[in-house]
């Protein structure tokens, strides 16, 4: 690239601007395709930049918790909620001894769905109901799993 180019796309250094707040640089005053800054390419369409949109007081929610808001419950459950949780599973995977993968994931399928419907309905305040749910979700999808790889081809 020639000089004159290169001066037109980068901006011209000053060195009698060394106490101002732009400390050195000064623009080329054709700007940088060499057209003057006030002039308008007619060939070229105008566009008009978006009209901002103003919101009424009270439509946007904040993006943080309000002091008002009750703090978030704390997800805590007992060691004898959790013996008894393990205790299920343990009860559940022996059924699936007795009747075999496929019956065993179709029972546990109904059995989370008929659990989802029942959680979404009650709403239980109870951390553990929601993992014994999973609980139930994950035995249904392991079952499932080994009754597709059990079927034979």
């Amino acid at each position: 690239m020639d000089e004159p180019t290169i001066s037109r796309i980068l901006p011209v250094i000053n060195p009698d601007a060394a106490g101002s707040p732009a400390a050195g640089t000064q623009a080329d005053e054709r700007g940088p395709i060499g057209a003057n800054p006030g002039s308008v390419d007619e060939s070229w369409p105008q566009v008009s930049p978006a009209p901002q949109k103003s919101f009424p007081a009270g439509e946007m929610q904040p993006h943080y918790p309000r002091p008002s808001d009750p703090p978030a419950e704390p997800f805590h459950f007992s060691l004898a909620e959790l013996l008894a949780l393990v205790t299920m599973a343990a009860v559940l995977l022996a059924v699936l001894r007795l009747t075999g993968p496929a019956a065993f994931a179709a029972v546990s399928g109904v059995l989370a769905f008929v659990s989802l419907v029942a959680i979404s309905m009650l709403k239980p305040d109870r951390a553990i109901i929601h993992v014994a749910w999973w609980t139930i979700v994950l035995i249904y999808l392991l079952s499932a799993a080994a009754a597709i790889l059990q079927t034979p081809a």
